[in-house]
């Protein structure tokens, strides 16, 4: 998916090779089998990395924290005939992890075979194969997707256990998360592909297998861990926007929208509203709630400042689209519609005249006709700030003048409603003494 994806050993990086054996008095523990060339420390690492449950699943890929600020990419694989597990050891140093490695790019065997003692990452899954497995995982992704924005709150989020039968798909599950992150993030990430018992694993997110050494308790799926399987006990789903978004994104097949800036400069970290606002640019829907969080975010002028005139003349025409979801079927969403109000009035600053013009008029209808559902409690122009011309008005007046009338001569409307139809009857330029009259020029409308 990323096109920085380096060819090269990044800077500062030195692979070891070591094999790890199970311990004489004790065979449940595993010990380096003669020197390791490796610091102490480092060597007592690994041998927990291991001790999480790594023999016997295949090839494992584990990427950990150091202490001294730098991180640690271990590639585990069961020795032949043995019970004894083969490690190949690339210690990144603080300015390797900050170059261009992807840590999950080092995925396939190739990565470390093809220039023996050396590390070449490289793109190992495609953005088709990647839009393909989050369709397949459509049902668990929104909430995978939100428990990694969970890891990168302000107080982090638990762990995250991925339930998986093998260990390259919890490297797909990887590969996409970190496809779905800001670079920075997706690097720094700590991962291990598979641990039979995940209770001895550190890292943020931990591919388990069935059969794994975990109880799955109600506490542990609660509070605990954010466990996530197709398949058995899971925990409750996390209601999270901008999860939601991304997930729909990728369902449409346009993932790289995620952690774009082409268009729509970046702001905040996982900004749900930002993250609409540039599904909207595209024309792709992501539900009336997201949208309405696009015009909440579009109605704040700092964020638009930026952004070039086809883009703002872009999310202009975008906000008739959330005006029809505003007033559908189920009648006007007087707040729904305040909101979007508010993000026409931002943008109306800068956009193009003949662009602002016809979004204007869709607006006022949808403003008249939630007021005339509501006339109780108009007290002010709901055209204010529009910026109709007289033409526009005259149109809205020929669409809703025998409405406000009809409510101004109702022998059963209440003091209220007739105070709001006037407002209204203002609003329109409409004569309140005579027969749908337009009081701008008297005639007859």
């Amino acid at each position: 998916m990323r096109s920085d994806i380096t060819t090269e050993t990044p800077p500062g990086v030195v692979v070891h090779r070591l094999r790890l054996r199970p311990a004489h008095e004790d065979p449940a523990l595993l010990v380096p089998a003669g020197d390791t060339g490796l610091a102490a420390g480092l060597a007592d690492q690994i041998r927990r990395l291991a001790e999480s449950g790594i023999r016997g699943t295949g090839p494992v890929l584990t990427y950990s924290r150091l202490p001294d600020g730098g991180s640690v990419l271990c590639r585990f694989i069961p020795a032949d005939n043995s019970s004894c597990l083969d490690v190949r050891v690339a210690v990144l140093s603080e300015e390797a992890a900050r170059a261009r490695l992807t840590p999950i790019d080092a995925w396939p065997e190739e990565c470390w075979t093809t220039r023996p003692g050396t590390l070449t990452p490289r793109p190992w899954i495609d953005r088709t194969e990647l839009v393909r497995f989050a369709a397949e995982a459509r049902g668990q992704l929104p909430c995978v997707l939100a428990d990694v924005r969970e890891l990168f709150a302000g107080r982090a989020g638990p762990q995250i256990l991925l339930v998986e039968r093998r260990p390259h798909d919890v490297a797909r599950w990887i590969a996409l998360i970190c496809a779905s992150l800001p670079q920075q993030a997706a690097r720094e990430l700590t991962f291990t592909t598979s641990a039979t018992r995940p209770y001895a694993a550190f890292e943020q997110i931990v591919g388990v297998p069935p059969e794994a050494e975990f109880a799955f308790s109600e506490v542990e799926l609660r509070h605990l861990y954010r466990v996530r399987s197709a398949e058995g006990r899971c925990s409750p789903a996390l209601g999270d926007p901008w999860a939601e978004i991304a997930a729909r994104l990728w369902q449409h097949g346009r993932p790289e929208l995620i952690t774009d800036t082409a268009r729509i400069p970046l702001g905040a970290p996982f900004d749900a509203g930002r993250l609409a606002a540039v599904a909207l640019l595209e024309l792709l829907p992501v539900g009336r709630e997201a949208e309405l969080l696009a015009a909440a975010w579009i109605s704040r002028p700092e964020n638009t400042g930026g952004m070039a005139q086809q883009d703002v003349d872009g999310l202009m025409d975008a906000l008739t689209r959330i005006d029809r979801a505003a007033v559908g079927a189920a009648g006007p969403r007087p707040a729904a519609l305040g909101q979007i109000l508010r993000a026409f009035r931002s943008l109306r600053r800068r956009a193009t005249p003949e662009v602002a013009a016809p979004v204007a008029l869709s607006l006022g209808r949808a403003a008249l006709r939630t007021a005339l559902d509501r006339c109780a409690v108009v007290s002010a122009d709901p055209l204010a700030d529009l910026g109709l011309d007289r033409a526009d008005r005259e149109r809205l007046a020929a669409e809703f003048g025998a409405e406000v009338r009809a409510v101004l001569d109702a022998g059963d409307s209440s003091s209220a409603e007739r105070a709001g139809s006037l407002v209204l009857a203002r609003a329109l330029e409409l004569d309140p003494s005579g027969p749908y009259e337009c009081a701008a020029n008297r005639r007859t409308v």
